[in-house]
């Protein structure tokens, strides 16, 4: 999953991040993120910014975040 990928990388970079809170509230959904778009902040760990995150992950398969901390 993108969002615990990214969690990890940004703890490489010695940065604080909740993407695994958000990706262990996913993961609890059983039911894919895109039924609840509306309702995503809803969930533990899912701020404004993990909010976008996931809805750019919805709609684009990635996330230039992801993408620029993969490349270093």
């Amino acid at each position: 999953m993108i969002l615990e990928q990214l969690d990890y990388l940004m703890q490489l970079e010695g940065k604080k991040s909740s993407f695994r809170w958000a990706a262990n509230s996913i993961l609890k959904l059983n039911r894919p993120i895109s039924e609840i778009q509306k309702d995503i902040r809803k969930l533990k760990g899912v701020g404004p910014t993990t909010e976008k995150i996931i809805h750019e992950i919805i709609n684009t398969g990635s996330s230039k975040l992801y993408e620029k901390l993969l490349i270093g």
